[in-house]
């Protein structure tokens, strides 16, 4: 009885050493108002309780804290934001995240080979004098003042849907109306989509639905028998891949750490750059635009039926309809593939709260559902990041496709050396934009690139010098670059999960309404070479000065409801 006495003192001894406390997941020790030792005893003896009246705790605080006691730790459950799952467990940007970052960017790859073959499909190829030496046909004659039987396609009708259907003279205008068509549907596309994929259906459905849309109606372009039907079936095809490029854009970039999440989002337009190159190699070797849109079809096949059925769902979208098991589950299975692995004590919330009854106010899964796009609109902070993101959107769209149709003059009407120019000019703007946002912050990067482009655009606009105009419009195309692939992933940093694809989506249309605009204002410069520089200046210009207003969101958590966006207070 007294070795008994003496081990219980001696133990007693070194808990007041340890500091224990009591363990809150005991259930034996706990009804009885007893302490537990099993993880305290230093000798492992076997004594199970002692009084709780042992003076070993300073204050009742440090006896319901579980932090102190090693088996505590080991027991207790933490709730933690995808963002914080992937800071300390998964890693922000391991190789099973780059692998899907990579994958599902191939998306933007094959829209850019879909989007501009376009342009050489509905060229005006090159035409010749059918009797060389003919006073009455000469090299600088035009077509529409001579007999068809005086010249002819030196290619052969096939050569472009203008040479086989005749869309010259009087019917050139259907040209710029396929052309306005396709952005329409991509108008349509980049709204329509953006809703569904954050829908009940989420983002890889939508990805998978628009890329194998986008591959069929890209193939069917090629057997058009008339231009009417190809006219409907262009205007499918841009529906398809308006819808393709924002949700590849969100799926891509919603697995991506805070502080990795710009540079890596950047990098999404390198895909678009080789794209156009790739197609402008392609487009030099072919003798047919039938075979040239048949070419660019297939690897969207391909990719449809080999890749994307293996890409994952946005663990984001299943938090943000309450599926946080299946979240759980695929972040568990990214940390296994990059060497790591999430503690089973560990659980998800929807909001970045400082305390349990912060979370208890959220009622994730009926907010997220019930929220729309119009949400954006009924709130005030909300409402006006959109309107001045939309005005910069259009500003973007106008001018990157306005001025790129001044590319191929550049190169002396060799259209795929100016696209390859112009793909080849956006590479440092992406590379020196995701160095610059990483260090500065998204807004003054954003508000640079506008300024630059804006200057730029004031500069072709003040001079005569063609040469000269051309290279301001050249400086205006990587400042407008760097702007337009920088508010992809500001827009989307500046929106929570639940309506993240449908406000990009919305913003992107008005992109598209630039884009649509665009033949206008080219059509504009052939009479007043001034006019749409002017245009474009005054647009950039505006939208750096709105950007000054846009919240920073550089290492900012990407919130997943609007309701924990308000109520996120940003720490100092």
């Amino acid at each position: 009885m007294k070795q008994n006495d003496h081990a219980a003192l001696g133990v007693r001894r070194n808990l007041q050493r340890f500091r224990p406390i009591m363990c809150n997941s005991c259930q034996d020790c706990k009804p009885q108002g007893l302490l537990c030792l099993f993880s305290l005893c230093p000798f492992n003896m076997p004594i199970h309780t002692l009084p709780l009246n042992m003076p070993l705790i300073a204050n009742e605080q440090e006896r319901q804290c579980p932090l102190l006691s090693e088996c505590c730790k080991q027991n207790e459950r933490r709730e933690l934001s995808i963002d914080e799952v992937l800071q300390e467990c998964v890693g922000e940007l391991g190789p099973s995240q780059l692998l899907h970052f990579s994958l599902v960017s191939l998306v933007w790859f094959l829209q850019a080979m879909l989007t501009f073959a376009m342009v050489f499909a509905d060229r005006i190829p090159a035409w010749a004098c059918v009797e060389q030496g003919s006073s009455s046909c000469v090299s600088t004659s035009s077509i529409c003042s001579l007999d068809s039987s005086q010249w002819e396609w030196t290619g052969g009708i096939r050569t472009s849907t203008v040479s086989e259907w005749g869309l010259i003279c009087n019917n050139s205008y259907k040209v710029g109306l396929v052309q306005c068509l396709f952005f329409a549907g991509a108008l349509l596309g980049t709204g329509v989509c953006g809703c569904l994929s954050d829908s009940f259906l989420g983002r890889k459905k939508v990805l998978l639905s628009t890329s194998c849309l986008g591959s069929m109606f890209g193939l069917l372009s090629a057997f058009a028998p008339s231009f009417w039907v190809y006219a409907v079936v262009r205007t499918a095809t841009g529906f398809s891949l308006g819808g393709m490029g924002t949700c590849a854009f969100v799926l891509a970039t919603e697995l991506v750490g805070p502080s990795k999440r710009g540079p890596v989002s950047m990098s999404i337009f390198f895909f678009y750059s080789c794209g156009i190159i790739l197609l402008s190699a392609i487009a030099s070797f072919s003798s047919s635009w039938r075979q040239l849109y048949v070419i660019s079809s297939i690897p969207l096949i391909l990719y449809c039926l080999l890749i994307l059925p293996w890409v994952g769902e946005s663990p984001r979208w299943y938090l943000a309809h309450g599926k946080a098991d299946l979240a759980l589950a695929l972040l568990k299975q990214v940390a296994s593939r990059n060497g790591r692995t999430i503690p089973e004590t560990i659980a998800l919330k929807a909001e970045h709260f400082d305390s349990p009854q912060d979370v208890s106010m959220v009622d994730t899964p009926r907010l997220l559902k019930a929220a729309g796009l119009l949400d954006i609109f009924k709130i005030s902070s909300l409402r006006k990041r959109m309107l001045s993101l939309l005005f910069i959107w259009l500003s973007n769209g106008l001018s990157y496709y306005g001025i790129n149709l001044n590319l191929p003059n550049v190169a002396a009407g060799n259209i795929a050396l100016g696209l390859i120019l112009n793909a080849v000019g956006e590479m440092p703007a992406s590379l020196i934009t995701s160095v610059l946002l990483q260090k500065y912050g998204r807004r003054p990067v954003l508000v640079l690139a506008l300024l630059v482009s804006g200057l730029s655009c004031l500069g072709g606009a003040l001079v005569g010098e063609t040469k000269v105009r051309m290279g301001c419009g050249m400086m205006a195309i990587f400042g407008v670059s760097a702007a337009y692939n920088l508010v992809f992933i500001y827009t989307a940093e500046l929106f929570p999960t639940e309506v993240r694809n449908a406000a990009v989506g919305l913003a992107a249309q008005a992109a598209q309404v630039g884009a649509i605009t665009a033949a206008l204002a080219a059509t504009a410069a052939r009479v007043y070479g001034w006019l749409p520089f002017s245009v474009f200046a005054v647009m950039a210009l505006t939208s750096s000065f709105l950007a000054l207003y846009l919240p920073e969101t550089l290492e900012k958590p990407m919130h997943e409801t609007i309701q924990g966006m308000l109520e996120y207070k940003d720490p100092v």
